[in-house]
């Protein structure tokens, strides 16, 4: 779903296998996956942890243009 989300709005991501990556899962006080963590300037915005549709995606990303 992001990679079509991407093709509509144009932004990065990079995706990771938490399993790998405790100290993030600590950090940022992840609670489930999968999980997309919106950062501006370095600093965490919002976490999503529902991955509804892309309609709720392009939304969830409108708000941080």
């Amino acid at each position: 779903m992001l990679k079509l989300t991407q093709e509509i709005h144009d932004f990065e991501y990079t995706a990771i296998d938490l399993n790998y990556h405790v100290d993030i899962i600590n950090d940022y006080k992840i609670t489930s996956a999968p999980a997309l963590l919106i950062f501006e300037d370095g600093e965490l915005k919002e976490n999503v942890y529902r991955f509804e549709s892309v309609t709720n995606l392009l939304n969830i990303l409108e708000r941080h243009r």
